[in-house]
C-alpha cells in the first residue's frame, strides 16, 4: 500500500510524534511504500521517505507525486485551506491524537478539576473566561483558537474515517459531531521485551512527558515530599513549567533529577531503571502512552485514573488509580510500591504480561481495516 503520512513535525516531542515514526517504520519495514510529508525538521526512519512541504498551493501536486492510496492527516498538520484541498482530492484518514479538535485550549478540564463535559460551541466562552479552561493568564491565544476550532471542526467531520487511540477520546470525537461508524478507537503500540524484565528493585521513581501544568509533575514532587521510601525522582522531558517545578524540587536534598528530552534508548534505559512510573495527570489524558511503555517494561505505574487511562491501567493489578491533582492520594499510591518488594514485582509482572494487547501487529490490523474501508 502506498501510505502519505502528514504531520507538522518529525521531532519526538511527545507521545503522539513517536508514535507516526514508529508506525511509518512498521509499515515500511513490512513492505509499504511510506513517504512523510512534514512541516519541520527531524529525520525519518530507515525506509520512509521524508518529504518537506513547500507553499499550501504546492501541496496537493506534491502528494498527488506520490500517488497515495491513503492520505493519513495527524493533528493539523497544515493550514486549513490546505487540508480542505488535499480532503477533497485524496482517501484521507484522520488521526486525533489530542483533544485540541474539540477544545480550544486543549486542555478539557476546569480550574476546579472536573472534567469538561460539553461540545465546543458557544459555552466555551464562559469556561475560558468564568471556569479556567485556558489554565493561563493571557486568554486571547485561547479566545482566538475558539474560531479556529469552529472552522476546523467541519472538515474534521468529512474525513473518509477518524482514528483515535481511546474509547475516552472516541466519546469526545462523537460528542462534537464526528460520525460515530467512522470513528475507530485504535490503541498505540509499544515495543515489549520476549522475556520478563528483572523486577523492580530500588527506589527510583520515573516521570515521562511534558513539563506542563496538566501533566501534573509539580503533584509528583509533592507527593514524594511527603512519601518515605524513595531515593531518586528522574523527570524526562521539559517544559514551559520546568523552572516553577525546579524550584519546587529544591527542597528535596538534590534527589530529583531533570534529564531532558531523552531518545528513545534513553527513555527506555530510564524505565528499566526505575522502581515504579507515575503518570500525576490533571487532564483527562486521550490515552498517556508512557503508562504502556511502562508496562512493557515491567514497571507498575501510579496514574490519575482520569480520561483514557483507565483503559490501559489495571487498578490493584497493574499498578494503582489515584483521582488527579490528589497529593495525599497520590503519596499513598507511591508509598504502597515503594514499601512492599513482592507487590512491585507481582504488579510489575502482571503488567509486562498485559502489555502484550498493546503490540504492533494488533495496531497494524486494525489499522489495516480503517485503511480498507477508506481506500
Amino acid at each position: 500500500m502506498r501510505i502519505v503520512h502528514c504531520t507538522r513535525t518529525l521531532d519526538r516531542i511527545g507521545g503522539a510524534e513517536a508514535h507516526l515514526l514508529d508506525l511509518a517504520s512498521a509499515q515500511a519495514a513490512r513492505g509499504d511504500k511510506v513517504t512523510v510529508v512534514h512541516g519541520g525538521n527531524g529525520m525519518t526512519p530507515a525506509g520512509v521517505t521524508g518529504v518537506r512541504a513547500g507553499a499550501d498551493d504546492e501541496l496537493p501536486a506534491l502528494i498527488a507525486g506520490c500517488s497515495p492510496d491513503i492520505v493519513h492527516l495527524h493533528g493539523e498538520p497544515f493550514s486549513l485551506a490546505a487540508e480542505t484541498a488535499l480532503q477533497s482530492g485524496n482517501r484521507v484518514v484522520r488521526s486525533l491524537h489530542d483533544l485540541s479538535f474539540g477544545c480550544a485550549t486543549g486542555e478539557h478540564w476546569f480550574r476546579n478539576g472536573r472534567v469538561c463535559e460539553r461540545a465546543h460551541g458557544a459555552g466555551c466562552v464562559q469556561g475560558i473566561l468564568v471556569r479556567g479552561c485556558a489554565h493561563r493568564i493571557d486568554l486571547r491565544p485561547s479566545l482566538r483558537r475558539l474560531r479556529e476550532v469552529g472552522r476546523r471542526l467541519p472538515l474534521q467531520r468529512s474525513a473518509h474515517s477518524t482514528v483515535v487511540y481511546s474509547e475516552y477520546a472516541r466519546s469526545v470525537a462523537i460528542q462534537n459531531g464526528i460520525d460515530a461508524d467512522r470513528c475507530r478507537a485504535i490503541p498505540y503500540f509499544v515495543d515489549r521485551a520476549t522475556a520478563p524484565p528483572p523486577p523492580p528493585t530500588g527506589g527510583t521513581v520515573a516521570f515521562v512527558g511534558r513539563i506542563v501544568g496538566r501533566k501534573g509533575l509539580d503533584v509528583l514532587i509533592e507527593a514524594l515530599a511527603a512519601a518515605a521510601g524513595w531515593d531518586e525522582l528522574v523527570v524526562v522531558g521539559d517544559g514551559w513549567d520546568r523552572s516553577r517545578c525546579e524550584r519546587l524540587a529544591a527542597s528535596l536534598a538534590g534527589r530529583v533529577r531533570f534529564a531532558g528530552w531523552l531518545d528513545k534508548a534513553g527513555v527506555a534505559d530510564t524505565l528499566s531503571r526505575a522502581r515504579l512510573v507515575a503518570v500525576p495527570s490533571r487532564w483527562p489524558e486521550p490515552f498517556g502512552i508512557v503508562g504502556i511503555e511502562a508496562m512493557a517494561a515491567g514497571r507498575p505505574v501510579v496514574a490519575s485514573g482520569v480520561g483514557g487511562i483507565p483503559e490501559w491501567l489495571d487498578d490493584g493489578e497493574t499498578g494503582f488509580a489515584v483521582a488527579p491533582g490528589d497529593v495525599a492520594a497520590l503519596t499513598a499510591g507511591l508509598e504502597r510500591l515503594l514499601a512492599d518488594d513482592a507487590l512491585a514485582a507481582r504488579l510489575g509482572r502482571t503488567a509486562w504480561e498485559r502489555s502484550a494487547r498493546f503490540s504492533v501487529r494488533s495496531h497494524l490490523d486494525e489499522l489495516d481495516r480503517v485503511y480498507g474501508r477508506v481506500a
